[in-house]
């Protein structure tokens, strides 16, 4: 049996907040619908920025559109 692994630290380290963010997008598991017609109009992309000092969440960005550098930048 396979111990579960556990995070460990990578190259980027921080000494103050909002120093370092990073930065992912993940298509969420969900169809969104028209009110009217209840047609699909698709899966939202989720991006979400985390401090990595504090590794809080710093903001998220939830849009229809494919992640690009204007939407992480809203």
């Amino acid at each position: 049996m396979e111990a579960a692994s556990t995070p460990s630290p990578g190259q980027f380290v921080a000494d103050r907040p909002n120093a370092i963010w990073q930065i992912d997008h993940t298509i969420v598991d969900i169809v969104v619908v028209d009110e009217q017609y209840r047609r699909p109009i698709g899966r939202p992309v989720l991006t979400i920025a985390i401090d990595v000092c504090t590794r809080m969440v710093a903001g998220f960005h939830l849009a229809l559109e494919a992640p690009s550098s204007v939407s992480v930048g809203s």
